[in-house]
């Protein structure tokens, strides 16, 4: 008796592990992609003899999501409202910036503002009140980084040069559980009351790599260059086959030098610290049951 209600058990949770694999393919199949793109750009001829010249620069490949079918209505109500979060610092500077204005207006009035944001400027060096070299450069693409099992994750990668000695870029990362409409934050993804251990994972990751490195390199170890006081379980992260990929932009937790750092944690390594129902993932296919 009791081996067949271990069986049943057994079987019961693999059929519903296959309805969520199925469902959550049928989530991400709904959701339809429009690339929303705009390109503007202009650089005075009369100062081209500068050392650098006066460059004004947007440059936008965004995504919009849309489910065609009405029945699925609060689901990419969902979906767009995680998407608009992402952009939101983007389109900061916009007085409206709404979710029922379409995206493409927003980018549009968005490289508009910034165009006449730089020829105020522009002309107030032309009459002499300005002598800076006038440089505004900006340019941010979205790209989808995991699109399966009723997981989404997208990565936004922007750039920007106001002058300087150097411009800024970095990678901005989030994920959403199409099934459970939710972003996928640490808090949902991860024990937390055990931080201490997954910051010593993601603590180990970062050292060893420095193992990686060619001997001959004459490039600083990761061991010398990480403030591992600032390292934190950060909810700038992707999923991936591989497994949970925390991402640390320049500045957060080293000097500009040293760049991005993609910390790669699998899902058997974080095994013991994911929270249901993502405690189900596996590296080689993220199945939820």
């Amino acid at each position: 008796m009791k081996e067949r209600v271990t069986l049943l058990v057994i079987f019961s949770l693999l059929c519903f592990g296959c309805h969520r694999e199925k469902k959550g393919t049928e989530l991400n199949n709904l959701v339809r992609w429009h690339e929303v793109t705009v390109e503007d750009h202009f650089s005075p001829e009369e100062y081209s003899n500068r050392e650098f010249g006066d460059t004004y620069e947007t440059k936008l490949d965004l995504l919009e999501p849309n489910i065609p079918e009405k029945k699925y209505k609060p689901l990419e109500e969902g979906v767009r409202g995680f998407v608009r979060e992402r952009y939101d610092w983007l389109m900061q500077s916009l007085e409206s910036r709404g979710a029922d204005v379409p995206l493409d207006t927003l980018a549009n009035r968005l490289a508009q503002q910034r165009r006449q944001e730089f020829f105020e400027d522009y002309n107030d060096s032309k009459m002499g009140t300005l002598t800076f070299i006038l440089t505004n450069q900006l340019s941010a693409k979205d790209s989808i980084a995991y699109n399966q099992d009723g997981l989404l994750s997208m990565i936004l990668f922007y750039t920007s040069y106001t002058g300087g000695a150097h411009g800024m870029y970095g990678n901005q990362a989030k994920s959403y559980d199409l099934e459970l409409q939710q972003t996928i934050t640490p808090e949902v993804l991860l024990d937390l009351s055990r931080s201490e251990e997954i910051l010593g994972l993601i603590r180990d990751k970062i050292l060893a790599m420095d193992k990686q490195q060619d001997t001959d390199s004459d490039y600083p170890l990761y061991g010398d260059l990480v403030n591992f006081d600032e390292v934190t379980i950060t909810d700038n992260l992707y999923l991936s086959d591989e497994g949970v990929t925390l991402i640390y932009n320049v500045y957060e937790i080293g000097p500009y030098a040293m760049g991005e750092v993609f910390v790669t944690l699998s899902y058997d390594e974080l095994r013991p610290y994911l929270l249901a129902p993502y405690d189900q993932l596996t590296s080689d296919h993220a199945v939820l049951p």
